[in-house]
C-alpha cells in the first residue's frame, strides 16, 4: 500500500525483548494460557515472540507493520500474528489496541474442538505469510459482532488484572471460557466474510495438508524431504503434491523453501547475525545453497538488503 506521509516507511527494532514467554506466562502460574491487555496511544517497535497474538483495534487509527509490509488499522480491525513474525505499531490518532497473547499449550488443549472450524485452521494453522491473496489475516468487524467482541475483551482484561494480583483457579476457568468464545466468534465472522475461500479449503483434505504445513513450521531449520512430508500426510508423493498445490498454489518443497527464505529475510533485516548463522538456523546449512534459493524468491540479495539498511552482512559475498 502507499504510505501515508505521517507514518514512517519502517519501524526500528525494539532494543529489548517485548512480551517474552516468561513475562506473559510465568512458570509459577502454569494455568495461565492467555494474556490480555490494551495498549493506548504509543508506538510499539518491531519485535517477535514464539506464541500467537490476536490484535483488535478498539479506538483511533494507526499503522501496523508486519512481514515487510504495512497496514493502516482503525476501530474494528482484527489482525492475527503467527509465532516468529516481526511486527509493530505506529500510533496515528489515539490508537488503542487489545492484545490477546495465546500460550502454545492453549491450542494443544483445545485443538480437538477448534480444528473442526476451517476458519480456525486458516487463521491459526496455515502460515499467513505464504498465502497469495494477503500476508496476514486482517479483517474488519462491526455492529453487534464488534460489541460482543469488545465485551469479551473487557472481561478478559478484568480477569487478567485479578489473576495478576491473586491467582484463582475459578478465574482461570472463566478466562479459558471467554477466550474460547472470543476465538470461536472471530472464526465464525472470518468464515462469513471469506466464505468462498473457506469452502474451497473444505473441499481439500484439511487435516492431512494442515498437518504437513505445521510440520514445516516446526522443522524448517532441519532437513525436510518430500518423503518426510508423505509420511506426515500418509499420502503418496503424487497425491500430496496435487492436494498441497490445490490448497497453497505451490508444491510442498517450494513452500518449504519460501518459508525458509521468509524467515531468513526477517533475520537479515531484524538481527545482526552473519549469513552463515542465518543459513544454519533456517535449514539451508550451506551459504551458497541459501543464496541460490534466496535469489529465486527475492530480487535483492541479503547483502544488498542490509546495505540499504546501513548494515554490513558478514560472511556473505
Amino acid at each position: 500500500m502507499l504510505m501515508d506521509k505521517k507514518y514512517p516507511a519502517r519501524l526500528p527494532l525494539a532494543d529489548k525483548p517485548i512480551w517474552t514467554y516468561r513475562d506473559c506466562f510465568p512458570d509459577e502460574r502454569p494455568l495461565k494460557l492467555t494474556s490480555t491487555f490494551c495498549h493506548k496511544n504509543y508506538n510499539i517497535d518491531m519485535h517477535s515472540h514464539d506464541f500467537y497474538e490476536i490484535n483488535i483495534t478498539v479506538n483511533g487509527e494507526g499503522m501496523h507493520y508486519a512481514n515487510h509490509k504495512s497496514y493502516k488499522v482503525s476501530t474494528g480491525d482484527v489482525v492475527v500474528i503467527p509465532p516468529e513474525m516481526y511486527h509493530g505499531y505506529h500510533n496515528g490518532d489515539k490508537l488503542n489496541v487489545f492484545h490477546v497473547l495465546v500460550h502454545r499449550n492453549y491450542f494443544n488443549k483445545y485443538s480437538g474442538d477448534l480444528s473442526v472450524l476451517s476458519a480456525f485452521n486458516l487463521l491459526f494453522h496455515v502460515d499467513p505469510a505464504l498465502r497469495d491473496s494477503y500476508t496476514i489475516p486482517l479483517f474488519h468487524i462491526e455492529g453487534k459482532i464488534y460489541e460482543d467482541i469488545l465485551f469479551l475483551l473487557q472481561k478478559l482484561d478484568e480477569l487478567e488484572q485479578q489473576t495478576n494480583k491473586i491467582p484463582d483457579r475459578a478465574d482461570y476457568l472463566l478466562t479459558y471460557s471467554l477466550s474460547f468464545t472470543l476465538i470461536v466468534t472471530l472464526c465464525k465472522e472470518y468464515a462469513r466474510q471469506y466464505a468462498p475461500f473457506i469452502e474451497s479449503a473444505e473441499k481439500t483434505d484439511d487435516i492431512a495438508i494442515i498437518s504437513v504445513s505445521e510440520y514445516i513450521y516446526r522443522n524448517f531449520a532441519q532437513k525436510i524431504t518430500l518423503d518426510d512430508l508423505c509420511c506426515v500426510s500418509m499420502m503418496s508423493k503424487t497425491l500430496l503434491c496435487e492436494k498441497f498445490k490445490k490448497y497453497f498454489g505451490q508444491t510442498p518443497m517450494n513452500y518449504v523453501n519460501r518459508y525458509r527464505v521468509l524467515i531468513a529475510k526477517n533475520m537479515v533485516i531484524e538481527t545482526d547475525k552473519t549469513i552463515t548463522e542465518i543459513a544454519q538456523e533456517t535449514g539451508f546449512f550451506d551459504v551458497s545453497h541459501m543464496l541460490k534459493v534466496y535469489s529465486r524468491y527475492e530480487s535483492e540479495s541479503p547483502s544488498k538488503l542490509r546495505e540499504g539498511l546501513g548494515k554490513n552482512l558478514k560472511g556473505t559475498r
